[in-house]
């Protein structure tokens, strides 16, 4: 054989050659044969090689072939995973039969299957959440329908009185639908993508980092969703066409109708909110346990319809409050505000609509922005919890020998070999080390206890410094109801003081003041400490209830100074720029006694918590559903306003002409607005804060046992932004309604009255 090359990369058995081809081809070098070190002790030849040099020599052929099947990665996406599993097991298949006794060495079938499973319950999970979204888009859809279509009516009327049936006017309207809903499809598309970017670069709620290395495509189910999407635009536009005209007798007559919206003429809005609320009561109060946050799509879904039945109930009160202002102003000069005050009490269909939209959208936001924000917060307070404070140093320590005391067992007095044991930091040598700047230090020890009403067969000792402890540990306000500072100060002066678990504390029926022996394990020995109980605490930091045994908080220093020796250290630091210098940080701690430096850093687990698909897609989705929301309520709420004062042209021109000023009018038509908006805005607010306080504790709650315990946030910043859009929208909507009555003219109005 002839040396043509040597390999020299680990990362890529071809060399140079696979190197710049990879190069030349923009990526980046790759392992094409797997396991580099395989190959290590191998040569590498041409497949001609073995076929026209080695096999005719060889005379028994060939004992062992393997192949690679390699699969560009820039054309693999999801949708080829299905297809690439099948393939394989179709080669697998094939294998066996030609060569018997063939085996896939390694395949991804495994991996592929997994991503599938992951990638569907992500999906439907996140299908589950968008569910208010897209019920929301019908609505405000079918509301802009619904306002064309009446402004269609004369001419619809007009059309039947000439004979034309109802289905030719149905059908005619089938081109128009479908063009429209083709042209919305395709904007749709362009802007789901963008949706789809900002949710996959959302951080944490409203707030959105890089996602350049997020590859966002149409796949085969997105263009199913688009082409669903499509058929429902043109269903939303004939089926209310098809009610509309249906109701035109073929006189040309339209049949009667009522001002009260038609879910409370037919009171389908008693039976929605009588079942909404059974089934709340069920969700809620239900011991199935909690399920992983995107599996569970009833944290957004029961919300969201408590949040329809909500606005149904307002839509009820209005009249009544509507009355009890009218009964006010009757007692006053202001007859436009009165004549407002006494429409507004009959609830029109015009008024019915924008109420609804408004306390359903400004109730979720303030529901979804609570849960966003409390899943933020748990989030770091679980790592917190979990590290025990920003930055967590483990301290192994290093193992020196030291010489035996032990008497040899044998008659023959011959010297017993030195014993190792592990030595370690003293407690307060941490601050010294370079780029520390505050240290707290703590050991734990298993052991057992014996008081006056029985024993503690098991439980965990953990040793802390009482004094740095409280200026660097995590520690919550719910961990104990004293304060922290109020709980060191016990530890700092009393050297026998110890804090116990209050679960412990019930179990064994003990009250502060009470004494215990603790009988502690450290380092192979055994040392009897005589205790007093100086408080509780329900959590503490990185203890779990629900799968450690209970608790007990002590002094390291005493334990250390008592038994002689060091132990194992976990030592929660507070640090600045100069603990990156690694080199003299592992100085420092091998001259304090530490053999290594492990750390664990709050920060990054944050940062890798946040990465989650399940919770980024969360987070964004409910970030992006807000935003989108309020953006719906606001093209809905300005339409239905202008859509409502083109219906009352007629009454504006009645009241012009029995002598009501322009100004009054005005007032009346705002009257209208700023009850809706006050009205609405209240209950909203109202109904978004109960949600977040019951709904959140309930479906997001943590397992019993478990800590940190999960702590509803009220969004109260998100509150003050929904407040002021929709302050926004009423200033909006206000200065239509001044332009449009500013326009009226009085003689076109009564004549478009009289016609």
């Amino acid at each position: 054989v002839v040396v043509v090359g040597v390999w020299t990369d680990p990362l890529d058995p071809l060399g140079a050659v696979g190197a710049s081809t990879a190069t030349e081809a923009g990526t980046r070098p790759s392992a094409p044969f797997g396991d580099a070190d395989a190959f290590r002790r191998r040569l590498l030849v041409p497949h001609d090689t073995i076929v026209d040099v080695m096999s005719p020599v060889l005379g028994a052929g060939i004992e062992n072939l393997r192949w690679r099947l390699a699969l560009d990665p820039a054309r693999f996406t999801g949708d080829d995973v299905g297809s690439v599993l099948g393939r394989i097991e179709r080669l697998s298949a094939t294998a066996e039969r030609l060569l018997p006794g063939t085996r896939a060495l390694r395949t991804p079938n495994g991996p592929l299957r997994a991503f599938r499973d992951d990638e569907r319950r992500l999906r439907d999970g996140l299908a589950s959440f968008s569910a208010p979204l897209v019920v929301l888009s019908v609505a405000v859809a079918l509301m802009l329908v619904g306002i064309a279509l009446r402004s269609r009516l004369g001419e619809f009327t007009s059309l039947r009185r000439r004979g034309v049936t109802r289905s030719s006017l149905v059908a005619g309207a089938i081109p128009e639908a479908a063009v429209i809903a083709a042209v919305a499809t395709g904007v749709g598309v362009i802007v789901g993508l963008g949706l789809a970017r900002a949710i996959g670069s959302t951080d944490t709620f409203f707030r959105f980092g890089g996602a350049d290395d997020l590859a966002i495509s149409m796949t085969d189910d997105a263009w199913w969703s688009a082409g669903r999407a499509g058929v429902a635009l043109v269903l939303v536009q004939l089926l209310p066409l098809a009610l509309l005209v249906w109701r035109i007798a073929p006189g040309g007559r339209s049949g009667g109708t009522s001002d009260r919206p038609w879910f409370q003429r037919s009171n389908l809005d008693i039976a929605t909110v009588a079942a909404v609320a059974i089934v709340t009561w069920r969700g809620v109060t239900s011991d199935g346990g909690r399920s992983e946050l995107i599996d569970d799509p009833a944290i957004v879904l029961l919300p969201s319809a408590a949040a329809v039945a909500g606005g149904l109930v307002i839509l009820r009160l209005m009249p009544l409050i509507m009355r009890g202002a009218a009964a006010a102003l009757a007692r006053t000069d202001r007859a436009a505000t009165l004549v407002a005050a006494r429409r507004a009490a009959r609830v029109p269909a015009d008024l019915a609509t924008p109420l609804l939209l408004l306390v359903v959208t400004a109730s979720l936001a303030t529901f979804t922005a609570s849960l966003a924000t409390t899943l933020d917060l748990q989030l770091a307070d679980d790592v917190l919890h979990r590290n025990g404070g920003p930055v967590r140093i483990i301290d192994d320590g290093r193992p020196v020998s030291i010489a035996s005391t032990s008497t040899p067992s044998t008659d023959e007095q011959l010297p017993l070999p030195p014993r190792t044991t592990n030595r370690h930091a003293s407690l307060d040598a941490y601050e010294r080390i370079w780029g520390i700047v505050r240290a707290s230090p703590s050991i734990e020890v298993d052991g057992s206890a014996v008081h006056d009403g029985g024993t503690i067969a098991g439980f965990t000792f953990r040793g802390i410094d009482p004094i740095t402890f409280a200026e660097t540990s995590f520690w919550r306000p719910d961990y104990a109801d004293r304060d922290l500072a109020a709980l060191m100060g016990e530890l700092v002066g009393r050297p026998d003081a110890i804090l116990i678990s209050e679960e412990l504390r019930r179990t064994e029926r003990l009250e502060v003041g009470d004494e215990l022996r603790l009988d502690l394990l450290t380092n192979g020995g055994e040392l009897r400490l005589a205790t007093t109980i100086v408080g509780s605490f329900d959590q503490f930091p990185r203890w779990y209830p629900d799968r450690e045994s209970p608790l007990i908080v002590g002094r390291a220093d005493v334990v250390e100074t008592l038994t002689g020796s060091t132990h194992a250290r976990s030592v929660v630091v507070e640090v600045d720029e100069r603990f990156g210098d690694r080199t003299q940080v592992e100085q420092d701690l091998a001259m304090f006694g530490a053999s290594s430096l492990r750390v664990s850093s709050a920060a990054l687990a944050i940062e890798d918590g946040r990465a989650d698909p399940g919770r980024q897609g969360v987070l964004g989705l409910l970030t992006i559903g807000v935003a989108v929301a309020t953006a719906l309520t606001l093209v809905g709420f300005v339409v239905s306003t202008v859509g409502s004062l083109r219906r009352r042209t007629t009454e504006i021109g009645v009241l012009r002409a029995m002598g009501m000023t322009r100004r009054e009018v005005g007032t009346m038509a705002l009257f209208d607005l700023a009850a809706v908006m006050a009205l609405g805005l209240a209950a909203a607010l109202a109904l978004g804060v109960g949600f977040s306080r019951w709904f959140i504790p309930v479906l997001v709650d943590t397992p019993p046992g478990a800590a940190p315990e999960l702590l509803p946030a009220i969004a109260w910043s998100a509150i003050a932004v929904v407040a002021v859009a929709l302050a926004g929208l009423l200033v909006v909507a206000s200065s239509l309604v001044i332009v449009f009555v500013r326009r009226v003219r009085l003689d076109e109005a009564i004549r478009l009255g009289e016609g």
